[in-house]
């Protein structure tokens, strides 16, 4: 019976609005007129308003001060607008609305709206003896609300929200039983923002927040987001020591496209102090702590504490700032369900000796724990940088490296130089070449035939190869985390591992927790000798020709990498590699592709790459843009045989409509064929977007269809958001 008033109550509201938007339009011309007139006229009393509001007592102080005298007589006056009021200064701005009262509060803006979500989603799973249904409905209609306030002035309290309220209509239902009843709740989003004494040197703020939002993580993959966030930021403006201080609660729910959702909560406190002297430099000091827990259904809790300690420090040695030193002392502790724990030293010193030469020097220091595996590293090298005239360019660098970790060491010491040559021909275009030579001498002690590896940084991109870096490792030990390390991945859900000869593929999976091109990093055990000592040989040739301004080019890449002289028995495994890629790439006003091939020649992880990229846009007519995005990728494992492809393809439409209403529509298709990467995904929607006078109205539909390996999801999802301000 609820939900029919409601229903009933909207239904009349909606066709008042209907109707106010049929008079708008049929009257355009005579609305803009008008409305000029109103703007017009507003504005002239405005000024008059904000002349009068100027003519303020000079003497605010003493009045306050004979308030405050009464105060402790017992005769304070709560009203301070009953003051007596002269004038500010004539160029008094309107942000002084409110000075003298106590209390001052402005409406600004309102709004009625009203939106609508339908989503329908099944799925198959080979493991599952039926299909699954889901079905979601919700109806919301809200009163929006915005106020700027302030108390005696709004330098000395500010305030700034924005309220939405209103009741809600929500069914969500799984098979079999898809029906039932709508079930009634209210609602209540907001932003609140508070600000205390903006002039003063302690000024500081408070905030509340609770949203809901529909993103794209990337075009394939759509979630909610349903967030509630509280806190404040302290700061201290001085000369000295400027200091700010920040705490915030927060809690977030993710629901995704067949997976379950996910719950985020954080405690978070943050202090950051800096100072500048002439006899320091610049120095910054930033500590923060994060007290949090993620849940997830089907994948165990994560919880803990992470603290996170950094200081910096930038001095110039001489006047002339060709000298610099730059100092950073990092810690970071993670405690609770994963624990590690980082101290990073870094040193770098910096010359400039001339126009075209620089030189720089560096020493690191590096105590990681994580994993259950210690390791202290440290890091020494130097590098020469010289510019001859403006087209040759020589880098020259040395390093040492030692590394002591649990049941494993490493001592190694290298130089490199490399010169990079760029010419300019006239008219014909540009030519640009580069060689690199590197020459390093490495040993390696370990115990019980294995290396323990600590943060290895990868970047997982959907159809990009990423292969950890030491060959033959034991995938059961693999640890895959976040680069702050306090959410950790799981495998066959988060991402996959394959066995790509001696060395092991990761990949993300579609819909995980791992965004696309996501930085991860990863801690393993790999197989090795007990001691091994070799020296490695690297070579880097690389071409360029640019024709006609960059409208054809063509490049040339090779790398090579040999051990002329090896030792550590049966079980050593290094790396021989040749590495040839060619390419050409066309760019003509909007249309742009590029053609690339590669032969990995190893005698690790041996395969071929053929890879094209096409984009192009164009306008079909004054008011439209159309837009294609494509690539194509396929590699050829030669050791196994096996074969991976990858295909994607995105386009966009837009087209206004007229002054006041615009047309998108957009469409796109990733397919991934190979052992344990079976992709089908296809995504397609369109929107309408009015925005008239006063009247917003935004339509959206999306389809979603998604079969990867053995599991099979189809989604339907309808939006509609309306919403008239007054």
């Amino acid at each position: 019976m609820k939900f029919k008033i409601l229903f009933l109550f909207f239904f009349v509201l909606f066709s008042v609005l209907s109707n106010v938007f049929a008079q708008n339009t049929e009257a355009g011309a005579l609305t803009d007129e008008t409305d000029k007139l109103y703007s017009l006229r507003r504005q002239t009393m405005d000024d008059e308003i904000w002349a009068l509001m100027s003519r303020r007592d000079s003497s605010m102080d003493e009045e306050i001060e004979k308030i405050s005298r009464k105060k402790e007589t017992g005769e304070f006056l709560f009203n301070l607008s009953s003051m007596k009021r002269n004038a500010f200064p004539p160029d008094a701005r309107k942000e002084n609305f409110g000075a003298g009262n106590f209390f001052s509060v402005r409406n600004t803006r309102n709004a009625l709206g009203f939106s609508f979500e339908s989503e329908n989603e099944e799925r198959k799973i080979l493991s599952a003896p039926l299909p699954s249904h889901r079905k979601r409905l919700l109806f919301e209609e809200t009163l929006e609300t915005k106020f700027q306030g302030s108390v005696y002035h709004p330098n000395f309290v500010d305030v700034d929200a924005d309220l939405e309220v209103g009741l809600a209509q929500n069914r969500e239902k799984f098979q079999p039983n898809l029906a039932g009843k709508l079930k009634n709740s209210s609602l209540n989003r907001y932003h609140v923002l508070s600000s205390f004494l903006n002039k003063k040197p302690y000024v500081f703020s408070l905030s509340a927040e609770k949203s809901r939002q529909v993103q794209n993580r990337e075009f394939f993959e759509r979630q909610i987001i349903n967030s509630n966030k509280y806190g404040g930021n302290f700061g201290f403006r001085n000369k000295a020591l400027p200091a700010s201080f920040s705490f915030s609660k927060s809690e977030k729910v993710i629901d995704r496209l067949s997976r379950p959702s996910q719950d985020f909560q954080d405690d978070e406190l943050s202090l950051n102090l800096n100072n500048q002297s002439e006899l320091l430099g610049e120095t910054f000091f930033d500590a923060n702590q994060d007290k949090f827990s993620r849940t997830e259904s089907g994948t165990p809790d994560q919880n803990g504490v992470s603290r996170d300690f950094n200081l910096t420090n930038r001095k110039y040695l001489s006047e002339d700032e060709r000298k610099m030193l730059y100092s950073s002392l990092r810690s970071y502790g993670l405690t609770g369900t994963s624990k590690s724990r980082v101290l990073n030293l870094n040193e770098n010193f910096d010359i400039k000796h001339t126009d075209s030469l620089d030189s720089s020097y560096n020493y690191s220091f590096s105590d990681k724990s994580s994993s259950g595996v210690n390791a202290k590293d440290n890091r020494i090298s130097a590098a020469l940088r010289h510019q001859l005239y403006e087209s040759l360019n020589s880098s020259f660098n040395t390093y040492y490296f030692n590394s002591k970790a649990t049941s494993f060491s490493q001592d190694t010491y290298g130089v490199s130089l490399d010169e990079a040559y760029v010419k300019k021909l006239g008219k014909i275009g540009k030519f640009t070449s580069g060689a690199g030579i590197a020459y390093s001498e490495d040993k390696r002690e370990t115990m019980d035939n294995v290396i323990s590896i600590i943060d290895e940084a990868h970047t997982l991109t959907t159809g990009v190869l990423t292969f950890l870096d030491m060959p033959r490792a034991d995938t059961a030990t693999v640890v895959v985390t976040n680069a702050a390390g306090d959410i950790t991945y799981v495998l066959n859900v988060d991402y996959l591992l394959t066995e790509a000869a001696e060395r092991t593929q990761i990949q993300r999976v579609p819909g995980g927790s791992i965004l696309d091109g996501q930085d991860v990093v990863v801690d393993y055990r790999a197989q090795s000798s007990p001691l091994v000592k070799f020296n490695t040989l690297s070579q880097n040739y690389r071409f360029r020709m640019d024709f006609l301004e960059q409208l054809i080019g063509v490049y040339y890449n090779l790398s090579k990498e040999s051990h002329p002289r090896a030792s550590g028995g049966e079980n050593l495994v290094l790396q021989k590699l040749t590495d040839t890629i060619v390419g050409v790439d066309f760019n003509y006003k909007n249309f742009s592709v590029e053609l690339s091939g590669e032969d990995y020649d190893s005698n690790l992880s041996p395969y071929k790459q053929t890879r094209i990229k096409e984009s192009y846009f164009f306008n079909p007519t004054e008011k439209s843009t159309l837009t294609f995005d494509s690539s194509q990728c396929k590699v050829r494992f030669i050791s196994s045989q096996d074969t991976q492809k990858f295909f994607d393809f995105i386009s966009r439409y837009t087209i206004g409509l007229n002054a006041y209403s615009r047309l998108n529509a957009e469409a796109g298709f990733r397919w991934q064929e190979g052992t344990g990467i079976d992709l089908d995904d296809i995504t397609a929607g369109s929107g309408y977007e009015l925005s008239l006078n006063k009247f917003t109205l935004d339509i959206k539909y999306e389809f979603r269809k998604q079969q990867y390996l053995t599991d099979t999801l189809i989604n339907h999802f309808i939006s509609f958001k309306a919403k008239r301000v007054f």
